[in-house]
């Protein structure tokens, strides 16, 4: 079956879903109402709300219909119950007493902090009577009543109820409090099953669409940076479409992928990651930038290993669950018009010194060559030349020239970034079939002035019920993004970046800008080096583009075979092409001779899961329990074809045939997974919950007798409120809860056997070469063990909530490359080796301090979490595991010690820790030790939001305090002299007064060293000794996140217009700093998102700080 009939097939089964219509048999005898309302729920959907002042749940009814539409249900209830019930949206059911008319009308509106539109489905009754109506959409009401003289209560599920004297007025308007003591938080777990939070054992956390898109953010991942406890996010600064580095609960695999899993509407997504490394690249993007805000439901984060058990090897690092926007059961067609615009500028830029020329040792370069200009090598290109003091020198193009002080090169270089984003979507429905479908466009500018990204997302969503037993659920998303020109990274040579943070203090960027090539058309520059490019000659001549189509897909049949069974199939696709383009022009010698060079790329990628979960669910008197077996089969298939070429022909023609070299290679994988799993869940009393959940895996790339693999979780939760009965006016609800859970982790493709690489050649034989690394033919996957034990109080009427969390984790038989001897052949061999510990505490904190029936409410929400890794062993006596390198730096993981420890050169001290200085003035080298750990000592954040009626204010503080981030970027403008820093010392040293004094010990007596030095030679005494403690920077920050100010227009202003709300806010994102203790660059200025990207920082773009405006018109 080839993908344009998997979308075919598609499009008929989501067209039929929205024709089905439901029908509901239900038979019930002697049941109390409550648990009438709650059979009817978990038959039909519908939920039925109300207020237990009003309504009597104990009341015992019996019930026997058959093939009866929800309405027909309803009347029948009425009969039984003498309650009024009023159909809502989403499926809800207001039910209230029934009323009746008498003479004097008395009307208004129902409002909340939160709905200042309207408030639905209020009951307003007449005190002391059991006569009332129900509030309407927009909150309006009207109720007669026999006197003027009365006082109506005003009561609705999750408010504080309230008692008004009408006193003779006509109209009552009533701003109801929130009090959510009530209600049961309903959030999406594994396998999206929805579930009663208090019912669960373990740490979750669901964050709705209204705090997703608040800020917009184009890859809504990154909302959730400091609104979960545990989640640490990091934004690469590589330009539109980066990708952003997402751990949970710290680093579980040493080498492998530490992602959590990102599953949307039950379908797993491969997120991937991106960044370049340390010799260059670019950041390609990962899939997270392919969600689209707009069209998300929620995002539950499931953090430990029993919450995402039920997922296997691939919930190994937790699971992000996705869910996506359903249609509303409303009159008609609703219409929804969403537009943000935002502008980005850089947040940081390096501190640079401004008085001093290109040169060393305080002289301007000499000149040489025809026209003389000035000596372009080392040592002349740094910046320790001549004070400038408007004197007349030679430029480096060889004119004559004022040397004055030039401005912040990152400020005159980067441009004013920009992102618009619209999106036009349509829902509506029945009670039984609804329908949802979107459509987005997105322009995004990034700063780098030829950074461009355009994104288009179609989404389309059906929901519908067939008759009494059946039901369908079915979405279809394609994406196509272009991005042109990603920024390029690291030590690369177009990375210009790096030009600018070391080019000499005099020169002027318009002099590069109007002289970018010779009448050869060769690259002209102020330097020698290769790694240092014009940056505007870069901007023109190296050039890359990439393009991606994706494609994702959903249906799922339900049938409810019995009143307690129900099975549902499943099937999802998710598929992408992608292509990318990377070219030079002729005119640098570093790169194909200067004769012009292109690699071109093409790929598709597939997954394809289908499932089954067949549950059984019953009731007895105290006790209910919920048992589900399903199975999974993932299929992954991925293959690339690429090409390159080099000495272009004819100028401008990128196409593989206009070079004389060339050459193509190609690569595929396939990978399988089967699984079955078994859940249980089993509840008494509704305060004692269990869960247990059980899974096997056999995986095609593992060995045949390795290749299956079992875990299992189990978690128990504990309300010792309801239990005892507590009615302590403090309590609301309080919860123990307990984990423990054991899961898996595979390998790649071709892990575990010999395969050759052919190689193109001119002669009549083949060409093939084995690879540098030795299999290990009898590999195991990797195992997580871990237990979590925590509480969830709530208190003062649900006023103040906490959520505490302790974990422990470790993960044995990582899977590795260990390093063989040069004498085996090979370089290094995959082995199950090593052991990671993690533990923690996260706790949140949910408060809510002020609200007042006026309509103003203060929220707050504090997240605090800290993780601690250790690396438990590795292979055999191996000594440590280089996980990343960098110059004079390496990244480790040790044994004993924390997953990523950076080594580096210390400066030779003494006992008492002082460096210790020759008879020269210098510092010296000492041990290469331990010197910077780059996890964070513990994040936070704190999210507030004030609400006053129709206006809201809210604001995010994001903390990090501690970690270690090696700053190559700050190396480079030390040795270059263009940083601030290097001023130390100068003047004197150019006066005959002192110079640098290097702070320490004479190694000769023991006193505080008193030699000066010349500036030039103690920045490249460090360098040349490869002491790498300067380099060394605490990543410590607290930054202001995110900024939303918000505001609803008044509903009594769109009465007479076709437009239910309308709002608009101001936003902004990644403002400012607080604190910030690294010098010259922000600390999440790493240039990839994977293990260790966090810690090292090597000059990217600068990360930047956008404000913008939203607005939405709901129709």
């Amino acid at each position: 079956m080839n993908l344009k009939q998997l979308i075919l097939i598609a499009c008929v089964l989501l067209s039929f879903t929205l024709s089905a219509q439901e029908k509901i048999s239900l038979k019930v005898e002697n049941m109390n109402l409550e648990n009438v309302f709650k059979t009817i729920h978990e038959k039909s959907g519908y939920r039925f709300f109300y207020s237990d002042d009003l309504v009597d749940l104990e009341k015992i009814i019996s019930l026997d219909v058959a093939e009866a539409g929800i309405e027909q249900l309803i009347e029948i209830l009425k009969t039984k119950t003498n309650l009024s019930f009023r159909m809502m949206e989403d499926q809800l059911i207001v039910v209230s007493p029934v009323g009746e008319k008498h003479g004097v009308m008395i009307k208004g509106r129902v409002t909340s902090a939160r709905e200042p539109q309207g408030l639905p489905g209020v009951n307003v009754v007449i005190k002391g009577t059991a006569k009332g109506v129900t509030t309407g959409m927009d909150g309006t009401y009207s109720i007669e009543v026999p006197e003027e003289a009365v006082v109506l209560s005003f009561s609705f599920i999750g408010f504080q109820p309230q008692e008004i004297a009408a006193n003779g007025q006509r109209e009552l308007n009533v701003v109801l409090v929130e009090d959510i003591q009530s209600i049961d938080e309903v959030v999406v777990t594994a396998l999206s099953i929805e579930r009663d939070k208090n019912s669960l054992g373990y740490s979750i956390t669901q964050v709705g669409s209204d705090e997703i898109n608040r800020a917009k953010e184009n890859n809504p991942v990154n909302s959730l940076a400091g609104k979960v406890s545990g989640l640490q996010i990091t934004k690469s600064p590589t330009g539109v479409d980066g990708s952003s580095r997402v751990v949970l609960r710290g680093v579980a695999s040493m080498l492998g992928n530490n992602r959590p899993l990102f599953v949307i509407d039950g379908i797993p997504m491969d997120a991937g990651f991106g960044g370049g490394g340390r010799w260059g690249g670019k950041d390609s993007g990962d899939a997270l930038a392919d969600l689209n805000p707009e069209d998300i439901e929620s995002m539950s984060v499931l953090k430990g290993a029993g919450a995402a058990a039920a997922y296997g090897s691939r919930g190994a690092n937790g699971v992000i669950l996705i869910t996506t926007k359903k249609g509303k059961n409303k009159r008609g067609i609703g219409i929804s018009f969403s537009s943000g615009y935002t502008v980005e500028k850089p947040m940081v830029t390096p501190d640079f010194q401004n008085e001093y020329t290109q040169g060393a040792f305080g002289y301007y370069p000499s000149l040489s060559g025809n026209p003389p200009k000035p000596l372009a090598d080392y040592p002349w290109i740094w910046s320790y030349g001549e004070k400038m003091e408007g004197q007349t020198l030679v430029n480096w193009l060889g004119q004559e020239e004022q040397m004055v002080p030039q401005a912040n090169p990152y400020d005159a270089f980067f441009r004013t970034g920009s992102s618009f984003t619209n999106t036009v979507a349509f829902d509506g429905g029945t009670d039984r079939t609804t329908f949802r479908a979107s459509i987005t466009h997105q322009d995004s500018k990034g700063i780098m002035p030829n950074n461009d990204l355009s994104k288009q997302t179609f989404n389309l969503r059906g929901f519908s019920k067939l008759g009494e037993k059946v039901e369908f659920d079915s979405k279809l998303t394609y994406i196509h993004s272009s991005v042109e020109n990603r920024p390029y990274l690291a030590e690369d040579g177009s990375n210009v970046v790096q030009s600018l943070a070391i080019m000499p203090r005099n020169i002027t960027l318009e002099s590069l800008k109007q002289n970018t090539a010779d009448a050869e058309g060769n690259m002209l520059k102020w330097n020698t080096d290769n790694t240092f490019a014009n940056p505007y000659w870069i901007l023109q001549n190296k050039l890359n583009e990439d393009e991606k189509n994706r494609f994702q897909g959903m249906f799922s049949v339900k049938w409810n075979a019995t009143e307690h069974f129900h099975l549902m199939v499943r099937s999802g696709l998710d598929y992408t092409n992608s292509s990318s383009k990377d070219y030079e022009n002729p005119g640098r010698p570093s790169i194909a001779t200067g004769q012009g060079s292109i690699s071109k790329g093409m790929g598709n990628s597939m997954e394809w899961n289908s499932d089954f979960l067949g549950t059984y669910d019953k009731r007895f008197n105290d006790f209910s329990l919920n048992l589900s077996l399903g199975g999974n089969y993932r299929y992954n298939k991925y293959n690339s074809i690429s090409q390159w070429g080099s000495v272009m022909r004819v100028p401008e023609m990128y196409n593989i045939s206009n070079y004389r070299n060339y050459g193509t290679s190609e690569w595929f994988s396939k990978k399988q997974v089967y699984s079955l799993y078994a859940l249980g869940q089993f509840a008494f009393q509704n305060y004692l919950y269990l869960d247990v959940t059980a899974r096997n895996d056999w995986s095609s790339t593992l060995p045949l007798e390795n290749n299956s693999y079992f875990y299992h979780s189990e978690n128990l939760s504990f309300l010792f409120s309801e239990a005892f009965k507590l009615n302590w006016e403090w309590l609301t609800t309080g919860k123990l809860r307990a984990s423990f859970a054991k899961v898996g982790n595979d390998t790649g493709a071709y892990e575990i056997a010999q395969y050759y690489s052919l190689s193109q050649t001119q002669t009549d034989y083949p060409l093939a070469s084995i690879g540098g690394q030795l299999p290990h033919f009898d590999l195991k996957p990797e195992e997580t063990s871990s237990w979590e034990v925590g509480t969830n109080l709530a208190m003062f009427k649900n006023r103040l909530a906490v959520d505490f969390t302790y974990y422990y984790s470790i993960s044995d038989n990582q899977i590795m490359n260990v390093d063989l001897t040069p004498s085996s052949g090979y370089s290094s061999r995959k082995m199950n080796a090593g052991k990671l510990q993690n533990r923690g505490v996260e706790v949140q904190l949910n408060a809510t301090p002020v609200e007042t029936p006026g309509g103003f409410s203060w929220d707050v929400i504090l997240t605090w979490s800290k993780n601690r890794s250790e690396v438990m062993e590795l292979y055999g006596d191996m000594e440590f595991l280089p996980l990343a390198e960098e110059f004079h730096m390496s990244i480790q993981a040790r044994p004993g010690e924390p997953y990523g420890v950076i080594y580096t050169t210390d400066y030779k001290r003494d006992s008492f820790g002082h460096k210790l200085i020759d008879k020269n003035g210098f510092a010296q080298a000492g041990e290469w030790k331990a010197m910077g750990n780059i996890n964070p000592d513990w994040m936070g954040g704190i999210n507030n939001q004030f609400s006053y009626k129709n206006l809201s204010l809210s604001f995010l503080v994001d903390i990090q305090k501690g970690g270690d981030i090696y700053s190559w970027g700050k190396a480079y403008m030390g040795l270059f002299g263009t940083s601030a820093e290097t001023l130390e010392g100068r003047a004197e040293w150019a006066a005959g007064t002192g110079g640098f004094i290097e702070e320490g010990r004479s190694e000769s007596n023991g006193q505080p060293n008193t030699i000066p030095i010349e500036p030039t030679l103690r920045w490249y005494n460090i360098y040349n000794k490869q002491i790498g403690t300067e380099w060394i920077q605490d990543a410590t920050n607290v930054r202001l996140r995110e900024l939303v100010l918000s505001y609803n227009m008044p509903s009594r202003l769109l009465a007479k217009l076709p437009i239910d709300d309308v709002n608009l806010s101001l936003v902004g994102r990644n403002l400012f700093f607080l604190y910030r203790a690294m010098d010259h660059f922000d600390p999440e200025s790493g240039y990839n998102s994977g293990n260790t990207g966090n810690g090292i920082e090597h000059l990217s773009l600068p990360s930047t700080s956008s404000y913008g405006v939203n607005l939405k018109i709901n129709f």
